[in-house]
């Protein structure tokens, strides 16, 4: 049989597309090609999960199906009325759902997704406290995104627990709203929530340490913000993002040293994740309670609610841990952003920034909150109830910012005991 020359070029074109056309991968980018109220994107599978990202979006190979899902009393998508679907990935960056195609922005839900905060009955924190997770309900049961431990009785959270995604940091949707915080969780929920306002920190600290000193602390360049644990800035889609606004996830935290020294430990923690370009583990706590003087020079606990609840925290702490590599940092950060030293007694563990490469010149800044590294391991041996880690090493910060000075300035420790 002899072909023309017409034939051959049509069937060398047909070969060539089926090859192309066979091996492409659906991507999407998060910040151009989601719709507005984006579902929440889960691996198809008798248990889902969360689909993670990469640095270039939202990708799926060809013929592989994903779950959206739209979370939320009362929500669907839009145009087909159901809160879940299963869509299959196909030519030309298009899902194939019930013999149709659908671009990923058609497929929008009709109201923002919501996520779940659900009690899971397991005990943590030497039993003083109960794991809570944060998640989103689908078909199969909460799909969790954030874990925290939290104890009921006094309103206190020990810590929170979530996963940093390297490979997926840099290509983050953007996020210019921020959500009510959500109270669910609490025992007193409005009443927890009312003391982040500036009016009732003035009335707490008048009664706890004297009008004086309440005007002293508390005005508008200073009070306590709702610092949270597992921050928003780590999450890679804004529906997980607005995940992260629980009191639950919140401790509270002076304003400058929230939005100083805190927020750089936050930042350092995922541009590490990025330029390693793996998940890193991430626990975030509070240690202590935070004593300051009152008007008639007596040293008294802060608590901004009677019998000893919702304590303000003396520290926060950050651990970085790597899995893959069994590596590891603890970041402490002073939550007093009122004075100008601290004891060697006062640490929780000894400061190895230097020797890690994790010191910066702002750590010595106590009006942004006084910040220094540990070993995981040593922090441990203080903070008793972190879950066991296999960490052998330290993690190094070297690389992870512009300039690193040789060795920390303007610092008073003192070496006086308690």
């Amino acid at each position: 049989m002899v072909f023309s020359s017409s034939q051959v070029i049509y069937f060398i074109v047909f070969v060539l597309n089926f090859h192309i056309n066979s091996g492409q991968e659906c991507v999407w980018n998060l910040n151009r090609d989601l719709p507005a109220n984006d579902p929440i994107y889960l691996k198809d599978g008798a248990d889902p999960e969360l689909l993670i990202p990469n640095s270039t979006g939202l990708k799926l190979a060809l013929n592989e199906s994903m779950i959206l899902l739209c979370p939320g009393k009362s929500n669907t998508l839009s145009g087909n009325g159901l809160q879940e679907i299963t869509a299959t990935c196909i030519d030309n960056n298009k899902l194939l759902y019930n013999g149709a195609n659908y671009t990923l922005k058609a497929l929008s839900c009709k109201n923002p997704s919501y996520s779940d905060l659900k009690p899971t009955g397991i005990n943590c924190a030497d039993g003083n406290g109960e794991i809570l997770k944060i998640g989103f309900t689908s078909s199969k049961g909460l799909v969790p995104l954030i874990e925290v431990c939290y104890n009921k009785l006094n309103e206190t959270t020990f810590y929170s627990n979530h996963t940093l995604y390297g490979k997926a940091i840099i290509g983050a949707q953007s996020q210019k709203k921020r959500p009510n915080f959500k109270v669910n969780g609490l025992t007193n929920g409005r009443v927890v929530s009312n003391q982040y306002k500036r009016n009732e920190q003035t009335k707490r600290f008048t009664t706890l340490l004297g009008s004086t000193q309440a005007e002293k602390y508390i005005n508008k360049k200073s009070f306590l913000s709702r610092g949270h644990l597992a921050p928003g800035g780590d999450f890679i889609f804004r529906t997980w993002r607005f995940s992260s606004f629980y009191l639950v996830n919140v401790a509270p935290e002076w304003q400058t040293v929230n939005g100083g020294n805190w927020a750089k430990v936050e930042k350092l923690a995922r541009d590490l994740a990025n330029k390693k370009q793996e998940d890193l583990t991430i626990y975030t706590g509070t240690h202590g309670v935070l004593n300051m003087q009152s008007s008639q020079k007596t040293p008294t606990d802060l608590y901004l609610l009677d019998e000893m609840k919702l304590k303000v925290p003396k520290w926060f702490w950050k651990v970085i841990y790597s899995p893959s590599t069994s590596q590891g940092i603890a970041m402490i950060t002073l939550n007093n952003p009122h004075v100008t030293n601290v004891t060697k007694s006062e640490l929780l563990c000894k400061n190895i920034c230097v020797g890690t490469h994790w010191e910066r010149p702002d750590w010595t800044k106590f009006d942004k909150g006084y910040t220094y590294c540990c070993n995981v391991n040593d922090l441990i041996k203080t903070i008793t109830f972190l879950p066991k880690m296999n960490i052998t090493s330290n993690l190094l910060g070297n690389g992870i910012t512009d300039k690193i000075p040789r060795k920390p300035k303007n610092i008073k420790i003192e070496n006086k005991k308690d």
